[in-house]
């Protein structure tokens, strides 16, 4: 599998206007919002986030589909009430909360590898986000998107997207059970998925000294989430084997893994 896609040649679109989401509008959220997003989605990586982290940022994901390119302007009690959050905050404490986010959010970034006929390696970054404001006094979040990020929330027609009901993310409850969701909602219809075992760890940003005895990674990442997965209908049957570089020796190196659901 290519497990990464050229970002590079995708359009980008022009910044347009601004887009609030005040209190008045919490009673516009229901159970039913989609996250749309073309499956580039997973060339993207996620510097030290933790559950409450991908709440934020993939309900802002929900929040700007096919919305075109524009300046984001959210009331934190609107934020709050879309992330579906049990806690209690107050505004000092949602604001302490969503600057630990945004410390990180401002590093997640796309990598696109490429080769060339010369065996040359290509590599090319882009930050997500363009701009990240807090108002704390005004309980307001106002940020910017990175051009190609935007492209790949909104045009659908030319190339494969996915979709999923926001509240099944948001019912996750472990971070890493959310990252591989992520990753398995594209592969949906074909009830199967194979990774190289060297790109799953980079896509979780599994620290390798720690989990290079396979069993400890299973112990810890792989059984937990397929366990908590398993809750979501579409992947009731959710399960993985191991593959051998040598299917012959069963001493052999595991080289992917190959999900099936």
């Amino acid at each position: 599998m290519d497990f990464y896609v050229d970002l590079s040649k995708e359009k980008l679109p022009k910044e347009s206007s601004t887009l609030f989401f005040n209190k008045k509008d919490i009673e516009k959220i229901d159970d039913n919002l989609i996250v749309s997003y073309k499956n580039s989605f997973y060339n993207f990586v996620f510097p030290n986030f933790n559950s409450i982290d991908f709440d934020f940022f993939i309900s802002i994901c929900c929040l700007l589909k096919e919305k075109g390119s524009v300046l984001v302007d959210i009331d934190y009690k609107f934020l709050l009430k879309l992330i579906n959050s049990k806690k209690r905050y107050s505004k000092k404490e949602f604001f302490t909360e969503f600057k630990n986010f945004t410390d990180k959010a401002i590093n997640i970034y796309f990598i696109n590898k490429a080769i060339d006929n010369n065996s040359n390696r290509n590599y090319t970054y882009c930050s997500v986000f363009s701009k990240i404001e807090l108002n704390e006094k005004e309980g307001r979040l106002i940020f910017l998107l990175n051009d190609v990020f935007f492209d790949i929330l909104n045009n659908f027609k030319n190339g494969f997207y996915s979709s999923f009901l926001l509240k099944t993310f948001l019912s996750l409850k472990r971070k890493y059970s959310k990252m591989l969701y992520i990753l398995l909602v594209q592969f949906i219809y074909k009830g199967s998925f194979y990774i190289d075992l060297k790109d799953f760890y980079f896509y979780l940003s599994l620290d390798l000294n720690a989990y290079k005895n396979l069993g400890v990674l299973e112990q810890r990442i792989l059984n937990p989430i397929i366990d908590e997965l398993q809750t979501i209908p579409n992947l009731i049957n959710l399960s993985y084997q191991k593959i051998k570089k040598d299917k012959t020796n069963p001493k052999s190196k595991v080289i992917a893994l190959h999900f099936t659901f």
